[in-house]
């Protein structure tokens, strides 16, 4: 069985220790090792720094599932999500289609996405074609409309609930 172990795994055929910090680092080799060796167990070192592992936990504990449950692209496209979109508050109508669009590309391309910044490489991802373009275009315009949402509940201008119930409140 192939996937990313806590340090606590007492068998292993083939087997790596990487610490937290390295595994975010290096993240991509990780994942194409696990496709292209069934047999190799990754396992998360947690004596490397202990808060590192706290921090990272809710980022690298859905990829560790996805590995035991095969599930791969569902998890990374969430956590593309995620990370683009934000977590908290993010509309359905808004939220549903990304996740579809993710789901549809390869695992090098969602990688590429969770590593990317946001702000600037996706520009020179699109130009070298690495990456459909209009999936980009539409991930960075859901984006910006999701941070717009965050900014307005910030301010006290937008309610969720209002929202979800298409109810409006005077």
């Amino acid at each position: 069985m192939s996937g990313l172990k806590a340090s606590h795994a007492t068998e292993s055929v083939a087997s790596e220790k990487v610490s937290v910090s390295n595994a975010r680092k290096d993240l991509a080799r990780l994942v194409n090792q696990l496709e292209t060796e069934p047999n190799k167990v990754i396992e998360l070192d947690r004596r490397d720094n202990p808060l590192a592992l706290l921090l990272s936990f809710d980022v690298y504990n859905p990829i560790i599932r996805a590995f035991q449950t095969a599930n791969l692209n569902t998890i990374l496209a969430n956590l593309v999500a995620n990370k683009w979109l934000g977590t908290q508050n993010v509309p359905a109508h808004i939220h549903k289609p990304q996740l579809e669009e993710l789901e549809s590309m390869d695992t090098s391309q969602l990688l590429m996405l969770f590593e990317a910044d946001p702000s600037s490489e996706l520009d020179t991802l699109k130009k070298k074609g690495k990456l459909n373009e209009t999936l980009v275009a539409r991930l960075i315009k859901r984006s910006r409309v999701a941070k717009v949402i965050a900014d307005a509940e910030k301010e006290n201008l937008y309610e969720t609930a209002e929202h979800l119930s298409g109810s409006k409140t005077l």
